[in-house]
């Protein structure tokens, strides 16, 4: 494997694409090492690649337009990075980080913040997101994008990161995926799950978002062990469930929630099996609720 290494880049006009030419110039497989700088982004990386920052503040910051770094090969990893400054246009989903029909990335010890989204995962597959520290940038919570976005991506692991401060983590036909330890705080909808299939969510933490778990249209999910405090706002609920089957909700602690669990029992819901045991609801304002079933004559 080769090995390429940059030393400290100052932003110039000089040396605004140096880091674009390393990747592109970069052979297959190889690991392009970082010293501290601030590296211009906008990188697209088309190629199997390792970029690694060796010191404690290295930065790519982007162009202010975009995502400042666009994945889209497998077998690419970037770690212990900080990336800023994306564009902020929602409708292209500008982000810290782009991934798009990949397999195998990892994303891991990289801190993202001052952009529109954090993590854009579009038809990603068995790709890691590790130890990162993600939000976004400070605008008012309907206009901050979303720490991480999965859009028919599966099979990946979501671990041990600490997400907030943002609008939303989204996972929409997306299936099989896991989210074990993170920290979700001071978010809206800390994860919001949608017409997506046997996902797990395991020994996660959530505090003062709006809403801690959202799930709306699942199957086989799995939610275990998980710490779910002090959602706040005119929501204020812990658990939200809509429309799944085969739901299993065990070993929890939902506490101190204006609304620990709230369950809708719309019509289509009939016959949906939800399984709820040792869990801990303690503390809240209401523990649980229950919408009837909506009928029409």
């Amino acid at each position: 494997m080769k090995f390429l290494i940059l030393f400290v880049i100052f932003i110039s006009s000089l040396f605004a694409n140096s880091l674009q030419e390393a990747v592109d110039q970069a052979s297959a497989g190889a690991v392009i090492k970082l010293q501290n700088g601030i590296y211009h982004g906008n990188i697209l990386i088309k190629k199997p690649l390792t970029i690694i920052g060796v010191g404690n503040q290295v930065e790519i910051r982007g162009e202010g337009r975009g995502s400042v770094v666009r994945i889209q090969s497998a077998h690419v990893r970037l770690k212990n990075i900080i990336i800023t400054n994306s564009g902020k246009n929602m409708r292209s989903i500008d982000a810290a980080i782009s991934l798009k029909q990949v397999k195998y990335c990892e994303i891991s010890h990289c801190t993202l913040k001052n952009v529109l989204y954090g993590i854009d995962m579009d038809m990603v597959q068995n790709s890691l997101v590790l130890q990162n520290d993600i939000t976004v940038a400070k605008n008012d919570i309907a206009l901050r994008g979303n720490a991480l976005k999965l859009y028919y991506s599966h099979y990946n692991t979501i671990e041990a990161n600490n997400i907030h401060d943002a609008r939303d983590v989204t996972l929409r036909y997306s299936h099989h995926n896991l989210f074990q330890k993170n920290k979700f705080a001071h978010n809206r909808f800390a994860t919001h799950l949608e017409l997506s299939n046997a996902n797990i969510f395991k020994n996660n933490s959530y505090m003062y978002n709006s809403v801690g778990m959202m799930f709306m249209g699942a199957k086989d999910t799995q939610v275990i062990a998980n710490k779910i405090y002090s959602s706040t706002g005119a929501a204020g609920i812990g658990v939200m469930i809509g429309s799944v089957s085969n739901f299993v909700f065990t070993g929890n602690s939902v506490r101190y929630n204006a609304k620990g669990i709230y369950i809708q029992g719309a019509e289509k819901a009939r016959g949906m099996k939800r399984f709820f045991k040792n869990n801990e609801i303690a503390y809240n304002a209401e523990a649980c609720i229950f919408t009837p079933l909506s009928e029409t004559t």
